[in-house]
């Protein structure tokens, strides 16, 4: 490979034709003289078209091949070789002088003095220093396993997009059972179901982890008590515009009901259907009030997520039991669409109240498709106060266009897998972590099972790698009639 030119940014090398069926895109090459070298990342090729300086290079570039291979009384071998020279179209992502890699140098290599290489891992880890303290086998790049920090996922918001199928929920589950091992404790709100079997092998047997994961199915093993939820969190379900958007006059006159039961020891949903009617007859509450609470209160009923006899609410019990690292799932999968918000509030606000008291250590959210469940102002809220309360936040989507604009700036951890529609690339393209280019040149060629990574997990150089497959029992994979 030779350099071919270069402006600090972008540099283009000539490549023989099968030097360049060796390298895909995302891959690292160094542009290296004595003491300096230049990091690239290939973004594309193209052919080349001739012109006086290039000839010459190609002249030097496939004399080298032939000395090495063949004799070069084969001119016919040569001039197909020429016609099929390639240029490859890289990314300068830095200099490195020594050891030490800036990413802000001017320096640019000699086209007579500079030599081109590929990178293999351990060479790439040590230009931009991974060196993981808490290492997670994530994926491969060019055959070797790739190692990030766990520590990178701390009290970080970390987005993985891709389109249907591609791996995404595959690489969660990787991640989750990787950093409970470092004593990370996860709530994951499980929309279709693929996470109830995180604690079980491929042929059914329990894994290691399987005591540290907790599946809880609302409205099966898992129900609540109007009174043992608490009317602050029965008010501030009622308040939420995006579930019962209710009045303050209607709210007022429910606390007052709630009250005036719960002195008779009788809050159930039945008991405040019967108070609501009571009331209404006697006219001592509104007909509009009465019937937009009696809406509610079937609506509540309506979700099966209730039962006189259920103990009390405790997410701060439900945590000591992956004190030492785990996993609580939610399997919203068979409820209706205002049970999962229902109970998806429930558990937020009330993590919310235990973080911001420190009744709870630090913890992990995992949501996929959250725009299903959740008020779209909500993670834009969470995120700017995430680092202060000590949650890490895993996004999952294949709508990225739900992804809130607020959210591209602050993303700690990216990985992105194949996207094709033009809107979606758009939408992705304005995450602040990394180029534009990069992402409209590499993201659509990708394959299903790779992803484009960037963001603290890899001190902010963008790498292209292949998810690891694991052991845990596979649920969620796209289901077809072949």
């Amino acid at each position: 490979m030779k350099l071919r030119c270069s402006d600090g940014f972008r540099t283009e090398i000539i490549c023989a034709p099968s030097e360049a069926d060796n390298l895909s895109r995302g891959d690292y090459l160094l542009v290296e003289e004595e003491g300096v070298s230049q990091l690239v990342q290939v973004l594309g090729s193209r052919h080349l078209m001739l012109q006086q300086l290039d000839q010459h290079l190609v002249r030097e570039l496939l004399l080298e091949q032939k000395a090495k291979k063949e004799d070069l009384s084969d001119l016919s071998t040569i001039l197909d070789d020429i016609k099929d020279t390639r240029i490859l179209e890289t990314f300068v992502r830095g200099v490195v002088y020594g050891s030490v890699t800036i990413r802000n140098s001017t320096w640019i290599p000699s086209r007579t003095k500079a030599k081109v290489r590929r990178l293999n891992m351990g060479e790439l880890s040590q230009l931009i220093g991974l060196d993981p303290k808490y290492p997670v086998p994530i994926g491969r790049y060019d055959g070797d396993v790739l190692r990030v920090d766990a520590s990178a996922f701390d009290s970080s918001l970390t987005l993985i997009l891709g389109r249907k199928g591609q791996g995404k929920s595959h690489l969660a589950k990787l991640l989750i059972c990787n950093l409970v091992k470092y004593g990370f404790k996860f709530f994951v709100f499980d929309l279709n179901g693929e996470y109830t079997k995180l604690g079980f092998k491929k042929d059914g047997s329990p894994s290691e982890l399987h005591d540290r994961i907790i599946v809880l199915s609302p409205g099966k093993n898992f129900k609540l008590s109007l009174e043992g939820l608490g009317l602050r969190t029965l008010v501030l379900l009622l308040r939420m515009p995006h579930l019962f958007n209710t009045r303050e006059v209607s709210i007022r006159a429910f606390e007052v009901i709630w009250k005036d039961l719960a002195s008779q020891g009788r809050v159930t949903l039945s008991a405040l259907e019967h108070e609501i009617y009571s009331r209404l007859k006697k006219g001592t509450l509104h007909r509009e009030i009465a019937e937009a609470l009696l809406r509610r209160v079937r609506t509540l009923r309506d979700t099966g997520l209730f039962d006189e006899n259920a103990p009390p609410f405790n997410v701060e019990d439900l945590v000591k039991h992956v004190d030492r690292g785990g996993a609580i799932v939610l399997n919203l999968s068979e409820l209706s669409q205002n049970a999962r918000k229902v109970v998806v509030e429930i558990f937020l606000s009330e993590l919310e109240r235990l973080l911001a008291r420190r009744d709870i250590g630090p913890i992990a959210i995992v949501a996929e498709e959250a725009q299903f469940y959740t008020r779209e102002t909500y993670w834009e809220n969470l995120v700017t106060r995430m680092r202060h309360l000590g949650i890490s936040i895993f996004l999952i989507t294949n709508q990225p266009k739900t992804v809130p604009p607020e959210m591209h700036a602050q993303a700690d951890n990216c990985f992105i897998f194949n996207f094709r529609n033009q809107s979606d690339l758009n939408e992705i393209s304005k995450l602040q972590a990394i180029d534009r280019e990069t992402l409209l040149r590499i993201v659509p060629f990708l394959d299903k099972g790779e992803c484009l990574v960037i963001g603290k997990v890899t001190k902010e150089f963008p790498l292209t790698l292949r998810v690891l497959n694991t052991d845990i029992m596979v649920m969620g994979e796209t289901r077809t009639h072949l």
